[in-house]
């Protein structure tokens, strides 16, 4: 077994990562010392037969991959070569040869088995820390290919590990291909595959041990090294820079997401009109906490495609995508998404929408769109600021989690127990003993009266009602819902809806569930007597009077009619009252209803003030509130006194000055634009001729004032 190097064993210390420390489990990644094979990365005969050999080996891994560069270069006939002899001798003093037998012909045959050894031999805690998870050439030849590039053209991968993206470069001069990368065991290997793709060429490999995220080292660069480039193509390191390295650097970064960083910092060090590519995980599309990345790109790029990779690096969970852009600002984005099939679809997102941080993998259908609209118009709450909770990590599975009752143990929710709605009877049991776990939540949130559990392991949300207090491993976890209207019971039925899912998928590609995307849900207001009726539907569930199939069409229809309504949105300040004089003595309600009832509305006094007027009077209203409901009123309905406008009047007054404030490029109709205008159209935009018209949707009565008769909210 090689032994572990030096760089290795200090970062196993500072993770306090040894074999008697339960950091070492395999739930805790970045402490694991297990050997993950790169299959995914090259499938040979050859160098399978290299590793298990390399695997009987005393010896580090720097001096093996040390030794493998040496006997590489031998097989190509160049090792002798003064260029190449320089290069050797440069790295004499930093590693020690390591008699290794090796097949002929192992590194001559246009594959990067150096790259595929280094990575089988590295630690998986390691590869998670120092992000050792290089791009498959496969997948690096495709996405190179899909640009046309010159002789003179430069080209950097600022985190180029074993060189897959460089190597996929034809046709431009190797002596302008720039690697970077803080492993000088990368840095080596990348120099020497270049070495090996260019055996007639005399060049000193542009590979830089250069650490492209700290911008106080860069005044120190290697004089010969660009500024900037023409092309940047680049597989950055995955995962939060947890010891705050870099993030004084990139303030603009809030998630302190180092592939983040990179991208920020390669868009400061592309030419004008430069092309780059990021090959990055999934959740940077998909999670808000990544939305600091996606703004910069719509603001500061033009997209030209995202490619939908399939397939997952070894020894990771999480799926990865292509994003190609390009060094100018745009006023829309319109680009490809390519998918696996390499089938192209068009997406297209106005400026108005960039500072929502959107970048989405598909334009949704006319009916898609209009759903997820009408979720957002109607969102009233969600679930940022509720209580969460991680599962259990035992730190060891195998001695803490029993499959039969024993004494002192008891039930334990896994993913796999988690269903729509309910739990099945979980089948392992545990001692619950805080201070022996890896990882455990304080008590009281296990023990909550009401919880919802939900799967980690999912495409969507699949939520569970529990009240009995139970305890959930680390594939379920656990929020307490805080929604304003909606209780527990209505947010788990909710939750596990078709709507739900639906908005789920739309927005969010992850196979996690993550608690950002939950918390990012919309959530409507509920009066009392729907909050009741939906939760009802989870007691019929629960006590078996409501089928499965039965409770799917039936949120199918309450949900998508009624929830998210327009008349749902609509009636805010009626269900205000309603709820206030339900606090009334029935007798009492029922005469102020009837009194409002008979009050003739004559402008500015109406039944809803009576109504108010009679809370305020019993004691249900204080003024305090009153003052609230009116400011949310005001804020719902800002727009009210637009009504009683004739159309004509609202286009002139209002309309064509709003258009002309929030549109960028919108301009007042005037014959120095049109040559042959003659005010048959009121505004121009980049050629386009604009007609202001207007026009009421009122309520169907008769008699009273123009603003009784809008739809208020």
């Amino acid at each position: 077994m090689p032994r572990i190097s030096k760089a290795t064993k200090y970062n196993w210390k500072r993770l306090n990562a040894t074999p008697e420390n339960r950091l070492t489990a395999r739930a805790n990644k970045t402490a694991s010392q297990r050997l993950v094979v790169a299959v995914g990365y090259l499938k040979d005969a050859v160098a399978d037969r290299l590793l298990e050999r390399l695997g009987r080996l005393d010896a580090e891994v720097a001096d093996i991959m040390y030794s493998l560069c040496l006997i590489a270069l031998e097989q190509a006939g160049i090792a002798d070569r003064p260029h190449v002899r320089s290069f050797i001798e440069a790295r004499g003093g930093e590693f020690r040869p390591v008699d290794i037998e090796v097949e002929a012909d192992t590194f001559t045959r246009g594959i990067d088995v150096l790259g595929f050894v280094y990575q089988s031999l590295v630690a998986e805690g390691v590869r998670n820390v120092s992000g050792i998870y290089y791009t498959p050439r496969s997948v690096a030849g495709y996405l190179v290919g899909n640009h046309a590039l010159g002789p003179e053209t430069t080209v950097l991968d600022p985190c180029c590990g074993s060189g897959a993206f460089l190597l996929s470069v034809n046709g431009v001069a190797p002596e302008n291909l720039y690697g970077f990368d803080v492993d000088p065991v990368a840095v080596m290997i990348a120099s020497v595959n270049l070495l090996l793709k260019y055996p007639d060429r005399v060049f000193v490999p542009r590979i830089y041990r250069y650490d492209f995220l700290d911008k106080g080292a860069h005044a120190d660069a290697a004089p010969e090294i660009p500024w900037q480039f023409d092309f940047i193509f680049t597989n950055p390191p995955w995962g939060a820079d947890r010891i705050a390295a870099y993030r004084s650097f990139f303030p603009e970064i809030k998630s302190g997401e180092r592939a983040s960083m990179v991208i920020a910092e390669s868009l400061r060090r592309l030419r004008s009109g430069g092309r780059a590519c990021f090959l990055l995980p999934l959740s940077l599309l998909t999670t808000r906490a990544h939305g600091d990345i996606r703004r910069i790109l719509l603001s500061y790029t033009r997209i030209d495609r995202i490619h939908n990779l399939d397939g997952r690096f070894d020894g990771v969970f999480t799926r990865f995508f292509a994003i190609d852009v390009s060094a100018c600002r745009v006023d829309s984005q319109n680009y490809q998404v390519i998918d696996g099939r390499g089938d192209a679809a068009g997406v297209s997102i106005a400026q108005a929408d960039y500072r929502c941080g959107d970048i989405p993998m598909a334009a949704p259908s006319p009916t898609g769109r209009a759903v997820i609209d009408r979720m957002e118009a109607a969102r009233f709450t969600d679930l940022g600021g509720s209580r969460w909770a991680l599962g259990i990590v035992t730190g060891d599975n195998k001695k803490k989690l029993f499959d039969s009752p024993r004494q002192g143990a008891e039930p334990i929710v896994t993913g796999r127990d988690v269903c729509p709605m309910g739990l099945t009877e979980p089948a392992k049991y545990i001692v619950f003993a805080p201070d022996t776990f890896q990882q455990c939540a304080p008590e009281a949130i296990y023990r909550a009266e009401e919880k919802l559990i939900y799967r980690f392991i999912a495409g969507y949300p699949v939520v569970a009602y529990d009240d009995g207090r139970r305890l959930c491993l680390n594939s379920a976890n656990i929020v307490v819902p805080d929604l304003e209207t909606i209780s527990v019971k209505s947010a788990c039925v909710l939750l596990n809806s078709m709507l739900y899912r639906f908005y789920y998928q739309s927005r969010f590609k992850d196979v996690k569930v993550l608690k950002s995307n939950l918390a990012s849900l919309p959530f409507p207001r509920l009066s009392a007597e729907t909050d009741s009726r939906i939760s009802g539907l989870l007691d019929a569930y629960m006590a078996g009077a409501c089928g499965r199939e039965e409770l799917d069409g039936a949120r199918r229809e309450r949900l998508c009619n009624e929830l998210f309504s327009r008349r749902n949105q609509m009636n805010i300040l009626n269900d205000n009252i309603n709820e206030l004089l339900q606090q009334l003595p029935a007798p009492d309600a029922a005469r102020l209803r009837a009194a409002a009832g008979m009050y003739k509305d004559m402008y500015p006094f109406n039944s809803t003030e009576y109504l108010i007027n009679g809370l305020m009077e019993a004691g249900v209203l204080s003024p305090a509130d009153y003052q609230t409901m009116r400011t949310e009123y005001c804020a719902r309905n800002r727009y009210i006194d637009l009504f009683s406008y004739a159309p004509r009047s609202f286009g002139e007054t209002w309309g064509q000055p709003h258009l002309l404030a929030e549109v960028p490029g919108m301009l007042q109709a005037c014959t120095a634009l049109d040559a042959n205008f003659r005010g048959e159209y009121d505004l121009w935009f980049n050629g386009i001729k604009v007609e202001v018209k207007a026009s009421r949707v009122a309520k169907k009565q008769s008699g009273g004032t123009l603003a009784s008769k809008a739809l208020v909210k």
